[in-house]
């Protein structure tokens, strides 16, 4: 037995053929879809992780601009906590000013 042994050998069955195909090609592209989404979303959950180690690196940039003295525990918690709840809202929400991607960049 081969490849070719079974073969379409009317219409109808060439038919029948090509609509099975095109069901199975519709059925695995919606469940990459689904599985793709699926990454990308573990992927943006993740993020607010390396969002928290940028906040630690701009602390370190306060504390030598404050000429290594380091800043009071209660402010640095009080931040923390306000990007925290912005994080959690919208990731992007503190930085929607110009000014803010300006200083970033």
């Amino acid at each position: 037995m081969g490849l070719g042994d079974f073969c379409p050998r009317s219409n109808s069955e060439r038919i029948i053929g090509s609509a099975l195909l095109l069901f199975g090609v519709s059925i695995f592209s919606y469940i990459m879809t689904n599985l793709v989404e699926s990454f990308n979303e573990m992927v943006y959950y993740n993020d607010s992780l390396d969002e928290g180690e940028e906040l630690t690196k701009f602390f370190g940039v306060l504390e030598s601009f404050n000429y290594q003295m380091s800043i009071n525990i209660n402010i640095k918690r009080n931040i923390e906590q306000y990007f925290d709840y912005r994080w959690m809202k919208d990731k992007n929400a503190a930085i929607s000013l110009a000014e803010d991607k300006f200083i970033l960049e």
